[in-house]
């Protein structure tokens, strides 16, 4: 199967192809071949499809809006977008998502730029140095003043063994394990 984009030449005996680009790439145009790409070659599920192209599309309105990266005629033109207009997209995220929404976008954008960078529709990928933000993890759960002294009091020391389970208990209370 051909690469997108491309068109089939017939020279000697071998069949080769060329790359068609256009005078500007403009982005819904690619994100429908990126979309087309996720579906047959990477098996993408439709939850995921439909988030991507969501994401996407979300980029796309926002350099539109505030015009950024758009060609003489109003497009966005992705050979354009650099880090600068990236990270103004999701600086603008950042105001009003949380950690996992805006990971889930950074992955989307990261894989069409890669997609792009791949087709050679584009010459350097404007993500390439973006990182996704690291998630939240809720504090793991943990004794009180109270229950700990609660439970090193039920111990009775009559024994070697009772002496050792109560020096093992604050061992781990004390260092926090």
């Amino acid at each position: 199967m051909p690469p997108i984009n491309c068109q089939r030449v017939l020279k000697a005996p071998k069949l080769c192809y060329y790359r068609v680009v256009s005078k500007a790439a403009f982005v819904d145009e690619l994100i429908q071949q990126y979309a087309e790409h996720l579906r047959a070659e990477r098996n993408a599920s439709p939850h995921t499809l439909r988030n991507y192209l969501s994401d996407l599309a979300q980029l796309g309105q926002f350099l539109r809006d505030r015009e950024l990266c758009l060609d003489s005629d109003g497009n966005v033109d992705v050979g354009r977008i650099d880090v600068l207009a990236v990270r103004a997209f999701l600086a603008a995220l950042t105001r009003d998502r949380k950690k996992s929404s805006i990971g889930r976008k950074v992955a989307a954008l990261k894989g069409f730029f890669r997609y792009l960078a791949a087709q050679g529709t584009i010459k350097k990928n404007p993500l390439a140095l973006i990182h996704s933000p690291k998630r939240e993890r809720p504090l793991p759960a943990f004794l009180s003043v109270d229950d700990v002294f609660q439970l090193l009091g039920g111990i009775k020391i009559k024994t070697a063994l009772d002496v050792r389970d109560r020096a093992v208990l604050e061992v781990f209370y004390s260092t926090g394990v």
